[in-house]
């Protein structure tokens, strides 16, 4: 391996080290690791983007540094001459013309291609002459009508051109069309050896173009999306322009796979000669002709323009003609709109072309060209249709070029055509008739003449509305169980000094059970029983259901909640393309998740993994990867900012969920034609490819982690390189010129989560969340900062409202760069929050006003709106005291008061929803501390709280369930006795931190019924085995408890308690009175930040960066078990 290679193995080693500890990325040392050892294994190797391009011939082992191997070439035996002249000279293919090479002998129409990566290594060519000189390299179908490829222009000049073609039915096409245009230019001097890598994966294609002796780059160079299903290829191609002479050096194919994970099957055998339907009711006339019967929607019908034809031949050319009858206005269902047209179907059906008489009373010919549905109007002309009147139409075209005519039929077709255009890559397969605001109408005589056709290839069977290939599942609907059911197989927190916590944990509970776990209906094309948002079950929502499903996963020992993400896979298009919101009836996308709208923040490898971890289920994060990584690779193209100098992501406040948060786009904002730069998207899109990393990784996947933590890497250094404002310490999104947007929202924090963040950088926005004149409000965090001058108190939705996705994944951020404490003082204020609110309503809340408010604004303010009801917010019977109280937040109609002085205006309530990320997940894993990770057999428990308090009955999926209690004891840094009771099938390790100290208690494996005294010493002595109701055997030195429940909820200077609950309810400067007990500070037992807390307060503890494996020379089952071994080690020292 050349320098280039080890300068490569260094540079990712160093990244991932950065990103495993900044974003608590668990498997990430794994990563390193086999990076680590592929970089020594494969040293022998010519690997791409590396070193001597005339290298030996390469090991069998990936190299994990994410290029592939290549190798030279022996003689032409995998190569077949197309045309031209070829030859393989010194290990090196040379010559002109084209030539190609089947990659996927596999494949067939049942099982296309779905996987593959071709990188090719080439010389510069020079260029004798001053004509153009083009070299495209690629992959096609076996007959060659169709082909995507990268074609390098200007060859023989310093600066060369690429961009993607596609080429359909032997048309040619750049795909360099505005924002998502894949050209690009680069520097290629005549003799410089060049990598060109393209990547398949379900229609999803990206490229990259880089000097053999630099690094691979980890973003591609651009990337476009086949929505058409209109290329399928097998093959890898080479073409070059005539007479021009090239050398490939090197040559490499992997990943390549056939077939979907679902099978394909052959559709029922049509008639070629019959009528298809489309839509709308039809019935067929003696004549041979058909007349529509409509409301006035639309209504299509159709039939094969050569029924004799062979399956994937082409028709290069022909004359298409029909008659019909101009309705008369009786006829007409909307006179505005209404259109009767000449209609030519490719043989997907997605791609039509209507040849459109409007014959309301708009009087016009038009040609409208459909792509599943998004319609272009590419010609236009006046024309006066006669109602009652027979017309022909017709169509003739030759390649792409199209000439139409329409006139009375009773007269001579007229010399001239109304209308000429340009159709590229649409070739008719049917023909036929649509009608749109016509009630009824005739159509008859659809000729065909002069039609020349080419045979091609069968198109796979897969089209453009099959749905559910990447996760075939069996539709299995068990009935949803009642809360009553499960509610002892539900974990159960113990927090003695909070027993608030514990009523509003088991309403969340409660609501979520029985109103949001639903059971589909029978003719519901949805496969599970299912979370729902808690919005609309008409309706699936994605980001809400994955930031609901992240609390539920709690509940995976009761019910199978992880399986509710099943029915968005079985959603899911061939190229992994999943919208924001489905209909739920019918499976179809909902109308709001449509065009720009349509994507949410790409957080399903996210919770895929966090259910991993908490489940170990190792089987299922191998069935759910194809769909995964389907569907990130098309989000990743989707919404790239490709053609911009920032090449960043984009969103709008549809798409991102944050409605009106004032971002550029708004909230209907079309990327594509003012591509702006996000950092929240765009650090979701590293968050959700280091995820994807994680899991390619428990699969064995070595190189596909690889390829997903480079992409991450250099995604996260373009948000660094354009996002971070340095002189105010945040990240902002960026407009299409690579400028910065300044808008402070949570938006910009994103980056803490992803691991984009230096600690630098993390410890100047935790700073700005702790500061009160910023973020740090009675009720944390505001969307908006309160220094926007649209900021609202009261919320006005996104304005400033506290929003669950946001507030839980800016508290996982700021956990996952190791600031444990001040993601705990966060989570208690969060959570006493919902409790203050919880404690006069009696419910959870979609989201809450930043401030509190008077408890007379709260008395008269009212929700329901939006059905039409005006529901109180104070629950009956409740009397609300005088003074401040966290509050409901007002909806997207604003925060005028009513009459009464409240508000009309407040959100949705018993919204369990994503809510109940803080009563249940923070609850557990920030509050009380204890998370679980179950492939590594280990439970982190952070214990600072003083009361007695652990968590029963935790699900460790297949290892078993454990309760862990610890007693009461007089400060955070006493020792305590903790008990455990259970049942594991494997050994666990559970890491007790005291602040800096660790004790770890080993647990073996079978029924567990112990007690140890740890403390910050590290002692872990064995307790009295047999007693498990918390009482203090051990002999600790707590004070005496007072008050009635006999808790001691611990502060340094007060041990003993004097009230009749034994809470300590004192907090010297709490702005927000309370109708309950006002949680003050129990010496860390809540670990409520003070309101002046500053960047000194907040500054917790941050990773060090760096440490990792300087050597590791391993392969096989012993890389595998170091990889689990330097997993389990990572998550006990990551918050060191």
């Amino acid at each position: 391996m050349g320098a280039g290679a080890d300068n490569l193995a260094g540079a990712n080693h160093q990244r991932d080290s950065e990103l495993a500890v900044r974003s608590g990325d668990s498997m990430a040392m794994f990563s390193r690791a086999c990076g680590a050892v592929a970089a020594v294994v494969v040293a022998a190797g010519m690997v791409v983007g590396a070193g001597d391009a005339h290298a030996a011939d390469p090991p069998d082992a990936p190299d994990h540094t994410a290029g592939a191997l290549l190798t030279g070439f022996a003689d032409m035996t995998d190569w077949a001459i197309v045309e031209g002249t070829w030859e393989v000279s010194g290990g090196e293919l040379v010559g002109t013309g084209s030539v190609s090479s089947e990659i996927c002998g596999e494949c067939s129409r049942e099982r296309p291609l779905t996987s593959a990566r071709v990188t090719y290594q080439v010389e510069m060519p020079s260029v004798s002459s001053d004509s153009p000189a083009t070299l495209t390299l690629g992959l096609r179908n076996a007959s060659g009508l169709e082909r995507i490829g990268v074609e390098l222009a200007d060859l023989g000049r310093d600066t060369v051109s690429s961009v993607l073609v596609k080429t359909t039915d032997g048309e040619s096409r750049p795909l360099d069309d505005g924002a998502r245009s894949t050209e690009r230019s680069w520097s290629a001097p005549p003799g410089s050896i060049q990598n060109v890598e393209i990547e398949w994966y379900a229609s999803n294609v990206l490229y990259r173009i880089w000097p053999a002796d630099s690094p691979r780059p980890g973003a591609p160079t651009g990337g476009h999306t086949l929505a058409g299903l209109d290329v399928w290829p097998d093959r890898a191609e080479i073409t070059t322009s005539a007479g021009q002479d090239v050398r490939i050096t090197g040559y490499a194919v992997d990943l390549v796979e056939a077939g979907y994970p679902a099978e394909l099957d052959a559709p029922e055998p049509i008639d070629p000669h019959a009528w298809q339907q489309f839509s709308g009711s039809w019935e067929e006339q003696q004549d041979g002709g058909v007349r529509s019967t409509s409301d006035g929607a639309d209504a299509a019908i159709a039939r094969a323009l050569c029924p004799d034809c062979s399956p994937g031949s082409t028709i290069d050319s022909a004359t298409v003609s029909a008659e019909f009858v101009v309705p008369v206005a009786e006829e007409l269902a909307d006179s505005t709109w209404a259109s009767t047209s000449l209609m030519l179907v490719a043989a997907d059906t997605s791609q039509r072309l209507y040849l459109a008489g409007l014959v309301g009373s708009q009087s016009k010919f038009e040609a409208i060209r459909s792509d599943r549905g998004s319609e272009t109007r590419l010609d236009s002309t006046g024309f006066a249709w006669t109602p009652g009147e027979r017309y022909r139409v017709e169509a003739a075209w030759s390649g792409t070029s199209y000439e139409v005519r329409a006139w009375p039929a009773s007269q001579e077709r007229p010399e001239d055509a109304q209308l000429t255009f340009a159709a590229p890559a649409f070739s008719p397969a049917l023909g036929g008739f649509r009608q749109w605001g016509v009630r009824t109408a005739a159509y008859s005589d659809l000729e065909v003449a002069g039609a020349v056709t080419t045979p091609g290839d069968p198109p796979p069977l897969v089209t453009t509305g099959t749905q559910g290939l990447f996760l075939p599942v069996e539709r299995e609907i068990v009935p949803a169980p009642s809360y009553e059911e499960i509610r002892s197989q539900l974990p159960t927190p113990v927090v003695d000094g909070d027993p608030d916590y514990v009523e509003a944990y088991e309403k969340t509970w409660q609501i979520l059970v029985s109103e949001n776990l639903l059971e589909p209906d029978e003719d519901s094309p949805l496969v599970r029983t299912y979370v729902d948002a808690g919005f609309d079950p008409s309706i699936m929502f994605q980001w809400d259901t994955l930031f609901s499903l992240r609390y539920a996963l709690y509940g995976q020992g009761a019910f199978d909640m992880i399986s509710t993400l099943d029915n968005w896979y079985a959603f899911q298009s061939p190229t992994g393309e999943i919208r924001r919101a489905y209909d739920t009836n019918t499976g179809q996308v909902h109308p709001w998740a449509s065009g720009p709208n349509g994507v949410n923040p790409p957080l399903f490898a996210w919770v895929e993994l966090a259910g991993f971890h908490m489940t170990g289920d190792v089987d299922r994060v191998e069935r759910v990867l194809p769909a995964l990584r389907a569907y990130a690779d098309w989000v990743s193209i989707q919404q790239w900012s490709q053609n911009t100098p920032h090449q960043l992501f984009w969103n709008n406040g549809n798409g991102n969920g944050m409605d009106n948060l004032p971002t550029q786009l708004g909230q209907g904002g079309d990327g594509t034609s003012n591509p702006v730069g996000n950092i929240d998207i765009s650090s979701q899109i590293v968050l959700m490819r280091n995820s994807l990393a994680e899991l390619e990784l428990v699969a064995g996947n070595e190189t596909r982690a690889a390829l997903d933590r480079a992409w991450a890497s250099a995604i996260a250094d373009r948000i660094q390189e354009f996002g971070w404002n340095e002189d105010d310490g945040r990240f902002y999104e960026v407009d299409a010129q690579g400028e910065q947007w300044k808008v402070d929202s949570l938006a910009g924090f994103w980056p803490l989560l992803a691991g984009v963040a230096s600690e630098e950088q993390s410890n100047r926005l935790v700073s700005a969340l702790a500061d009160p004149s910023v973020y740090w409000t009675d009720m944390v965090f505001p969307t908006l900062a309160k220094t926007d001058e649209r900021y609202d108190p009261k919320g006005h939705y996104w304005l400033g409202g506290v929003w669950a996705p946001a507030t839980f994944s800016t508290i996982k951020g700021v956990e996952a760069i190791g600031n444990a404490e001040f993601a705990r003082d966060a989570s208690t204020r969060y959570l006493d929050g919902i409790v203050d609110v919880f404690d006069y309503s009696g419910t959870l809340w979609e989201m809450y006003a930043p401030e509190a408010q008077p408890a007379s604004w709260i008395g008269h303010s009212y929700t329901g709106r939006k059905s039409g009801e005006r529901i109180p917010v104070v629950a009956p019977g409740v009397e609300l005291a005088d003074g401040l109280h966290i509050a409901p937040g007002t909806d997207e109609g604003g925060s005028e008061p009513n009459a009464e002085g409240g508000s009309d205006l407040i959100s949705k309530p018993d919204f369990a929803g994503w809510t109940g990320l803080a009563p249940i997940a923070l609850l557990i894993e920030n509050v009380i501390g204890i998370q679980a990770d179950v492939p590594s057999g280990t439970i982190e428990w952070d214990l600072t709280r003083t009361d007695r308090n652990g968590l029963e009955n935790l699900s460790l999926g297949e290892a078993g369930s454990l309760s862990m209690i610890a007693d009461a004891r007089a400060s955070s840094t006493s020792e305590t006795r903790i008990c455990f009771e259970g049942d594991l099938s494997s050994p666990f390790t559970v890491d007790v931190r005291f602040g800096e100290a660790v004790t770890p208690v080993l647990l073996d494996a079978g029924a567990v019924d112990t007690c140890r005294t740890v403390g910050p010493d590290g002692d872990d002595l064995p307790g009295s085995g047999g007693d498990h109701n918390g009482s203090d055997d051990a002999d600790d030195d707590d004070a005496a408890q007072g008050g009635d429940d006999g808790a001691d909820h611990g502060d340094d200077d007060a041990a003993a308690q004097g009230d009749d609950d034994g809470a300590d309810h004192g907090d010297d400067d709490a702005a927000t009175g309370t109708s309950g007990a006002d949680r003050g500070d129990q010496d860390d037992t809540r670990g409520d930040a003070p309101d002046e807390a500053g960047p000194s307060d907040a500054g917790g503890r941050l990773p060090q960066t760096g440490a990792g494996v300087d050597t590791l020379l391993l392969s096989g089952s012993l890389l595998l078990l170091a990889g689990w071994l330097l997993v389990a080690r990572h998550r006990r020292s990551r918050r060191a």
